[in-house]
């Protein structure tokens, strides 16, 4: 596997509306979350990848308190997690929004690449070394 790391930029993440600067409204597990708009869409684009690679993983989100205060909800993510999201209306600038939401730093999934020990790569077959009986894709 191949480590991979999602660099998510700050930049254009945001819109802005009459109101100020919208937000999102996550739902996920029965429960609703309010976050910054930028970690809505850094949670979404990870998420994506995390169930395409068929992985599971724990990520902390910034999220919108009952009474006001910013604290740290943990989402499992897998191939199976499902969410919603919604805009809401929220703080009122995009750099407001950045400090009270700022963009997590997702851990890194995937395996990392080594070559095999003792072994040089050329003294690996082939995929053209093997006769393959591939179907004929005009027969029918």
């Amino acid at each position: 596997m191949i480590l991979l790391q999602l660099p998510v930029s700050k930049v254009g993440l945001f819109a802005h509306s009459l109101y100020g600067c919208p937000m999102k409204r996550i739902a996920y597990a029965g429960q609703a979350y309010s976050t910054g708009t930028g970690v809505a869409e850094a949670l979404t684009q990870y998420a994506t990848v995390v169930s395409r690679i068929g992985t599971s993983v724990a990520v902390d989100i910034p999220v919108q308190e009952d009474n006001g205060t910013v604290g740290i909800r943990t989402f499992l993510l897998n191939s199976t997690t499902q969410f919603v999201l919604d805009d809401i209306d929220g703080v009122s600038s995009e750099e407001d929004e950045l400090a009270r939401f700022p963009i997590p730093e997702f851990p890194a999934i995937g395996g990392k690449a080594e070559p095999a020990i003792g072994e040089k790569l050329d003294s690996f077959p082939v995929i053209d070394d093997y006769d393959l009986e591939l179907p004929d894709p005009e027969a029918k």
